[in-house]
């Protein structure tokens, strides 16, 4: 019991104080929305991922926060996308989750492939191909990056392939025009071209 501008205010069992409650109830709200993700049979959870092409281009986005795979590298650059929620199915996840990284809407037309990340082993990855529903040309197409993105840009497959710092799925990237062999070139010259410049 306490006296609170000369009213008495009694905190209900297992309260340690005024705002506890709020604590509490966020608290319950966060163990909710994890239990509501999809989860394989093992457990991990699930991400949809978009690949977005216009015209020979992918959209790609720069997260702000940097995950470290297992072998080391870090995720910069990659494809927008979210973790994906039970109630709902993989093509509906992955428009949601992309409108709310680049704000601009797309249309889930093609589910590529489903994995374990090599570099990423606790979640199951949904590559899911889009396309974007606005028909303006690419040239006045705005993207506006969400909260956890820094940076939205549509750009070549090779350049995509020289930026991206993990694994690129071979079913993806043959999507993109792309091999794992003409990969590894591409890095190849692009960490050349890094140590040259850092070199100067």
């Amino acid at each position: 019991m306490s006296h609170k501008h000369g009213k008495h205010v009694t905190w209900s069992k297992g309260r340690l104080g005024p705002g506890k409650g709020k604590q509490q109830q966020s608290k319950r709200q966060n163990k909710k929305k994890k239990s509501r993700m999809r989860k394989d049979r093992r457990g991990l959870p699930a991400l949809c991922l978009g690949v977005i092409m216009r015209k020979g281009k992918v959209v790609a986005v720069l997260r702000k926060k940097k995950r470290r795979a297992r072998n080391g590298t870090v995720l910069t650059w990659g494809f927008p996308g979210g973790l994906k929620w039970n109630a709902w199915g993989i093509f509906w996840n992955t428009e949601r989750e992309c409108w709310e990284e680049i704000h601009q809407k797309v249309t889930a037309v093609h589910h590529i492939y489903s994995r374990r990340h090599p570099d990423f082993p606790g979640r199951v990855t949904h590559f899911v191909f889009c396309v974007l529903k606005s028909a303006l040309p690419l040239e006045k197409l705005v993207f506006k990056a969400g909260r956890h993105i820094l940076e939205v840009r549509l750009m070549a497959p090779e350049e995509f392939a020289a930026v991206t710092t993990t694994e690129i799925e071979p079913r993806v990237a043959g999507f993109m025009g792309l091999t794992t062999e003409r990969i590894k070139e591409i890095r190849k010259a692009a960490a050349q071209s890094r140590a040259a410049q850092v070199g100067k």
